[in-house]
């Protein structure tokens, strides 16, 4: 849902030391955290559980069920695909393709910062 080209969310392992009250068993504690949009490591949900899939599990629900988190970074999603639409048009008028343009774009920040990049090359 809020997953875009640089956006990513990532599953970690918590410490926890939870033991399940029926069972006795350890409890596996599982974060969601957000690395985009100009954030980092942001704790979307968190869950637990017997297992470390069913812990994510919940913590991608938590995340979901998050609904001012998720108003801000849809908002942020909206916008970054309007622009990404809006480039491809002007790119379209300019007549070349937005990669082509991405590529001048890498070239020139390159030059400022006294690289060089080859004809073809694209920075990953």
């Amino acid at each position: 849902m809020l997953l875009v080209p640089g956006v990513k969310l990532e599953y970690r392992d918590l410490p926890g030391g939870k033991k399940d009250k029926d069972s006795g068993g350890e409890l596996f504690v599982v974060g969601v955290f957000l690395n985009g949009w100009g954030e980092e490591n942001v704790r979307l949900g968190v869950g637990s559980a017997r297992s470390k899939k069913e812990a994510g599990q919940r913590a991608a629900q938590m995340a979901m069920e998050n609904k001012k988190m998720m108003k801000k970074f849809s908002e942020r999603k909206q916008k970054f695909l309007a622009a990404r639409i809006e480039q491809k048009r002007e790119a379209q008028v300019a007549g070349e393709s937005l990669e082509d343009g991405e590529i001048k774009e890498q070239k020139r920040e390159a030059q400022g910062a006294g690289e060089d990049l080859e004809d073809g090359e694209v920075e990953e």
